[in-house]
C-alpha cells in the first residue's frame, strides 16, 4: 500500500451528541461536528455528523462524514468510516479512516473517486483534528 499527496486536514469540535440506541456494549449515538480546515490547499468549513457505536473490547466504529463548503462556496462530501478505541478520559480518542470524496466542482473534480485514508482524533474536551491522504494501491 501506498499513500499519497495529502488531501485535506480540518479541526474543530464535537457540537452535540445524541443516543440512538442504548444496549450496553452495542450502544449506539449520533456525534455532530463543526470546524475548518483545507481541502486541496483551499480553505473550508467543515461541518457534519457521524454514527458511532461500542462494539466489545471497547472498540469504537463509527459512519458518516461531514460536508465542506470552501471559501469560493464549492460543495463537497466525504463519506466513510472508521474504526478505533478511546484514548483516555472523556470523549478522547483515535479512529483510522477511510471513505470516499464526491463533488460537482471543476475546480475540485479530481477528488472524485479519490479512495482516501486517514487519522481521526479526539480530545477528552471534544476538540477533534483529522488528515486524509490519497491512498494509491500496489504500484503498477
Amino acid at each position: 500500500m501506498m499513500l499519497g499527496n495529502k488531501v485535506g486536514e480540518a479541526s474543530g469540535k464535537i457540537t452535540g451528541m445524541k443516543v440512538l440506541e442504548y444496549a450496553g456494549e452495542k450502544s449506539r449515538f449520533e456525534v455532530t461536528f463543526q470546524g475548518r480546515g483545507q481541502i486541496s490547499d483551499v480553505g473550508m468549513m467543515d461541518v457534519g455528523s457521524y454514527a458511532q457505536e461500542v462494539r466489545p473490547n471497547q472498540v469504537l466504529y463509527a459512519e458518516g462524514g461531514p460536508l465542506w463548503m470552501t471559501e469560493d462556496g464549492e460543495l463537497l462530501s466525504w463519506k466513510g468510516f472508521g474504526v478505533g478505541r478511546s484514548t483516555g478520559p472523556g470523549f478522547s480518542a483515535s479512529f483510522g479512516v477511510c471513505g470516499a470524496i464526491q463533488t460537482s466542482s471543476a475546480k475540485l473534480a479530481h477528488l472524485n473517486g479519490v479512495a482516501t485514508v486517514g487519522e481521526y482524533q479526539i480530545d477528552e474536551e471534544g476538540g477533534y483534528r483529522w488528515t486524509l491522504w490519497e491512498w494509491k494501491g500496489a504500484e503498477q
